[in-house]
């Protein structure tokens, strides 16, 4: 999450140089930019699962722009009013307030937009490995009405965008068109990661019995 630039990063990062801007307001300017850093190196390790030095070679130009705005910001608050600090406080909050929702709400989208939309255009058909028992049962899918039985199944499955989490893949679903595209579903957990993106499944259906078709002639 950290080391990749999305809206939910954007968040992350204005709260970090909120609260190290607020908090070295009591102390010296340059606590500000060894809070920001220190809020940062933390929130790789907790929502990456990074090792500090991960975090600070990957998060390097996160880390920098933080250092460098919350020591501006700080320097050029001292020389404001408190007033002008408070409606400074107020508007951050408000700001950061509506960044953090907007993020939130674009979190959610279905598996046809992520994916099945441009998945059913793919020509060739698809395999599907069963990854439950070792070795893995493989299944080659060509004919067109078993594809469009099994997309059918998957259809309308609501999503939402995590930031970390660990699949303990069940069934990986793999194109064998033109175009290379994997998808790996863990039922157990509601999970499924697409386009080197997790989601969780929000919607209540047993999505499971399109792998589970009678149709479907598994292979060793």
């Amino acid at each position: 999450m950290v080391t990749d630039f999305n809206l939910m990063t954007l968040v992350l990062l204005l709260v970090i140089l909120f609260i190290s801007v607020v908090v070295s307001y009591f102390f010296a300017w340059w606590w500000a930019p060894l809070i920001s850093v220190a809020l940062f190196i933390m929130a790789g390790m907790l929502f990456g699962r990074l090792d500090i030095i991960s975090v600070l070679i990957s998060g390097f130009p996160h880390i920098f722009l933080l250092a460098l705005s919350s020591s501006l910001i700080r320097i050029w608050v001292d020389g404001c009013s408190k007033k002008t600090n408070r409606m400074l406080l107020v508007t951050s909050i408000v700001l950061i307030a509506l960044v953090g929702v907007i993020a939130h709400q674009l979190r959610f989208t279905t598996i046809d937009e992520v994916v099945l939309n441009e998945l059913s255009e793919q020509s060739g058909g698809f395999e599907i490995i069963a990854r439950d028992d070792v070795p893995y049962e493989r299944a080659h899918v060509e004919d067109e009405q078993l594809v469009d039985s099994i997309l059918d199944d998957l259809a309308g499955m609501e999503l939402r965008k995590e930031y970390y989490g660990y699949l303990d893949t069940q069934y990986s679903l793999i194109t064998s068109g033109s175009e290379y595209i994997m998808i790996d579903f863990d039922f157990e957990q509601g999970l499924v990661y697409i386009h080197r993106d997790l989601y969780s499944i929000r919607s209540e259906s047993d999505y499971i019995e399109a792998f589970e078709n009678k149709d479907i002639e598994w292979e060793d």
